[in-house]
């Protein structure tokens, strides 16, 4: 059950207001017969996550390898850090769902400002 909607509901029955099915589902983003059935049945609880995924069995394994800084691979080489092209393939699938992946290119902006950091060390040093 979603929440946004259960709660929604929840409060136009304690105001005692029947609510428009089809507005309220519109707001949402759902089917009416779903606000619908929210309001005819207020026992209905949230739901709650009760099916494992296949990638819980390997939780503890993506928790020790997300610990690593990713960021700086691209996502090609996220197989070779997590010794499974499998699984990689997944995480990347789970991280950039709904997202937009962005390829940027040249020379990095914070290799450039370390090796000015190094530069600069280097010539008080010679001084």
């Amino acid at each position: 059950m979603r929440n946004d909607i259960y709660e929604r509901i929840k409060l136009l029955k304690k105001d005692n207001i029947k609510p428009n099915f089809a507005a309220i589902a519109q707001k949402y983003d759902c089917d009416y017969r779903t606000v619908k059935k929210y309001y005819e049945n207020p026992d209905t609880q949230p739901f709650k996550k009760t099916k494992l995924s296949k990638l819980d069995d390997f939780k503890s394994i993506i928790d020790e390898k997300l610990e690593i800084p990713c960021t700086a691979f691209s996502l090609s080489k996220w197989g070779d850090i997590f010794n499974d092209n499998v699984i990689a393939t997944a995480i990347i699938d789970r991280l950039v769902h709904h997202s937009s992946v962005i390829k940027i290119t040249g020379k990095s902006y914070r290799i450039k400002d370390h090796l000015s950091e190094d530069s600069g060390e280097n010539s008080k040093d010679d001084d």
